[in-house]
This record gives structure tokens, C-alpha cells and sequence, in this order.
């Protein structure tokens, strides 16, 4: 069973009904499982946007959405993603003034500080018209910056209960139980 199978869908079995995503802090050597064969957001026909902070990663994805990028176990095409955009999610509404069935912040909230959270979750939930998402480790992992990109180190840990009360409903995955799933429905029946 895939990740994405055995840790997502089981909790928010919707996730590729819809048609728009906005994916937040794109790293794909990082989260390319959502983007593989059936499982992936490429196969529910999902027009995705980006929003990612480091440029040498901007230039990545772009060079990877022209070309198509094979990993160990998935592929990228050409085209999936609809837009690129350089920017900070603090800032996201900003950045695009559309709204998306579903906006997905991945391993994000731990790259900013915890007193960013509410306000950076009130303006993606502004954005939302379906499904909020994110995931966020449930205990403290310690990474600095990496291959240069001072974004990647690790600025916060959560817990449940701090999600809990900005209004969302969690629960621990991994095999380890050692990551938060969080989602926040909106307008959905």
C-alpha cells in the first residue's frame, strides 16, 4: 500500500475528488509521493499551483515541468504543475489571488516560526475552498540549513493540540506515529 494510501486517503478518503491545488513549499526530492501514478495528484487531473520560497528550487521545478523528472519511484511530466511562484507562504495571499479546492502546506509549519502558524493558516484557509492540509513532525527534529537553502532548517515543533485549537482535526502517521496530519474542511457536504 502506498503512502499516500496507507496515511492520507484512510483520513480524508476526498483528497482527489477536486480539481485545483495549491502545494506549498514544493521540495520534490522530499514529496514526490504525492505526484506518483495512481496515487498522485497527476493522475486525479489536478491543476497545481506552486509556492515555494527558495529560488534554486523554483528553477528546479520549472526545469522539471518542462522536461519531466524520473525519481526512485515516481515520475514527474511535463506540464503538471500550472504555475511556479516564488514567494513566501506567509505571504501566499500576496503572491495569487486565486482560490483552490485544496491547498496542501506538507512539512511546511516546522520551516517557519510557531508564531507565524495562525496568521499563515488564516490566509491559507482564506484561499481554500475545499480541504486545508498540512503535515508537521510531532517531535522535535533538529536540520539546519541544507545544500545552501537556509529554508530547509527546522524552526518549530507542533503537537496536535496547538493544531487542534486553529480549528483543525489530527491525527498521528507514519510508521512511528512521528508526523501530525492536519485538515480543516470547508463547504464540504
Amino acid at each position: 500500500m502506498s503512502f499516500v494510501n496507507k496515511y492520507i486517503i484512510k483520513f480524508v478518503p476526498d483528497l482527489f475528488n477536486y480539481h485545483t491545488l495549491l502545494y506549498v513549499g514544493l521540495a520534490l526530492k522530499w514529496n514526490y509521493p504525492f505526484f506518483r501514478g495512481q496515487d498522485g495528484f497527476d493522475n486525479a487531473n489536478y491543476e497545481i499551483d506552486i509556492i515555494e520560497v527558495w529560488p534554486k528550487y523554483v528553477e528546479d521545478l520549472k526545469k522539471f515541468n518542462e522536461h519531466g523528472k524520473k525519481f526512485k519511484n515516481a515520475y514527474v511530466g511535463p506540464g503538471s504543475f500550472r504555475n511556479i511562484i516564488l514567494g513566501d507562504v506567509r505571504q501566499a495571499n500576496k503572491l495569487t489571488d486565486l482560490k483552490y479546492d485544496v491547498v496542501m502546506w506538507w512539512h511546511g509549519p516546522e520551516h517557519v516560526r510557531e508564531k507565524d502558524w495562525k496568521p499563515t493558516l488564516d490566509i491559507l484557509s482564506n484561499m481554500t475552498e475545499k480541504i486545508l492540509l498540512l503535515c508537521i513532525p510531532s517531535k522535535e527534529q533538529k536540520r539546519g540549513p541544507e545544500n545552501e537553502n537556509p529554508y530547509e532548517a527546522h524552526l518549530s515543533t507542533g503537537s496536535s493540540k496547538i493544531f487542534e485549537n486553529l480549528g483543525f482535526t489530527t491525527t498521528l502517521i507514519g510508521d512511528s506515529r512521528e508526523y501530525i496530519l492536519g485538515w480543516k474542511r470547508k463547504n464540504v457536504i
